[in-house]
């Protein structure tokens, strides 16, 4: 019993995450996270700039300590030396025209983050709803504000900053700030904290934005790859070889790739929470495209309705009644194995139909009784698709809104047709 719940959990996981590649790679999503990495890159820098500038002069009498100790950050450690002609800069320009044109480019380039990320996540979370352009502005301008204040965030969190706080005398207590070191550089509590954020950005950007669980799925699976290709990467790296060979370019190339990974995992994770918020619907778009034969097959994923469509499963005997003319019920039936016939008033003969066809489809479109009885020619099995989560099917394949006008319009000449004859 276990090995099986084990076995089909792993399938469900199987079958969203090839779900979540396939939408990945349709909507484009490996640009947008290009576009968020070169934003967030682009607003650090300046924000490091500033930081510095305040820090070199909050160190007036002796610079080079906090250059010596600036030479630990990433960012900083290939331009800051005892001979970097900016030092001198930075020790003599008067305090508004560095900071003014390091503000500026802030403003800039978290501009250009904030909108790869909104744009990326309106593409992932599409829906019916819409924002007003001076709403869409807001969400856009509050995307900004938080990032620029998480990466000073980090800035002022860094072991750097900790070594200043130090040195500086800015905690009574000196174990104090090496406690704040190792709480922020624990790993699993940085993931942790990164997965809030996460969580708070598929929920409050989107227009559209998925359920609790569906976002808490997404931000779980953006965290956990995320950490996993992290610990790889340092393990397949070897950061040394690469400090010996490119010297200080060796963190900086360090740096692009964990932020550039970061940001795919970030729309990863948004892709994965758009999946799980209508995989139902998914899923069953590709169980008809198998049963249809419309697509490749996919490593067998989808051959079956188990897992989550397993619920909506009805299985019915040669003769036995799908529907009955007059009924209540709006669910729609499509049918997976055998043959099932159409009885109705003005077609005593009959229609049968195939695996692949809709049942009771009519009584969904016109919110009205069945208008026609279905009994199973042979032993038959059929799944009862509930109306929200047919219209969530339709929502999700414009297509399939065509194939089912299609088939009603050929049931409906074959009707006519059998109906002209019985009157001549």
């Amino acid at each position: 019993m276990f090995m099986n719940r084990l076995k089909t959990a792993g399938k469900t996981f199987a079958q969203h995450l090839f779900i979540t590649l396939e939408f990945f790679q349709k909507n484009g999503l490996a640009n947008h996270a290009a576009a968020g990495a070169y934003g967030f890159l682009l607003s650090a820098a300046p924000m490091l700039l500033i930081v510095s500038f305040f820090l070199i002069r909050a160190f007036r009498a002796a610079p080079e300590t906090a250059v010596a100790l600036m030479r630990n950050v990433p960012f900083l450690n290939m331009s800051f030396d005892e001979h970097w002609p900016a030092l001198e800069f930075l020790i003599a320009a008067p305090p508004g025209v560095p900071a003014l044109i390091s503000m500026l480019g802030i403003i800039w380039a978290g501009r250009i983050f904030a909108v790869s990320i909104h744009r990326g996540l309106k593409i992932v979370f599409a829906g019916k709803k819409k924002r007003n352009p001076v709403a869409d502005g807001m969400v856009t301008l509050a995307i900004e504000f938080l990032v620029l204040a998480v990466v000073l965030a980090v800035i002022l969190g860094s072991r750097m900053a900790f070594r200043l706080y130090e040195a500086a005398g800015f905690f009574r207590n000196p174990s104090f700030p090496y406690f704040l070191e190792s709480l922020f550089g624990h790993r699993p509590l940085r993931l942790a904290m990164l997965g809030v954020l996460l969580f708070l950005a598929y929920r409050l950007v989107p227009a559209n934005p998925p359920r609790r669980i569906s976002a808490l799925l997404g931000s779980v699976f953006c965290v956990v790859a995320y950490g996993a290709a992290a610990v790889m990467f340092d393990l397949m790296l070897e950061h040394p070889r690469y400090n010996f060979l490119y010297g200080t370019l060796g963190d900086l190339f360090v740096l692009l790739v964990n932020v550039y990974f970061f940001f795919l995992f970030f729309f990863l994770g948004a892709q994965f929470a758009a999946v799980a918020n209508s995989f139902d619907a998914l899923f069953f778009l590709r169980l008809r495209e198998a049963r249809i034969g419309a697509a490749k097959p996919a490593m067998g994923l989808f051959d079956s309705a188990d897992g989550n469509l397993k619920r909506y499963l009805r299985f019915y005997r040669a003769g036995e009644t799908v529907l009955s003319k007059g009924d209540d019920g709006t669910d729609v039936y499509f049918l997976l194995e055998g043959e099932v016939e159409v009885m109705h008033p003005s077609d005593p003969i009959g229609t049968v139909l195939h695996p692949g066809a809709f049942l009771g489809e009519m009584a969904y479109l016109l919110s009205e009784g069945r208008t026609a009885t279905v009994r199973a020619k042979t032993d038959a099995s059929a799944l009862a698709l509930p109306a929200h989560l047919f219209e969530t099917i339709l929502d999700s394949d414009i297509n399939l809104d065509r194939s089912i006008i299609e088939s009603l319009s050929r049931r409906i000449k074959k009707g006519n047709e059998r109906i002209a004859e019985l009157s001549t």
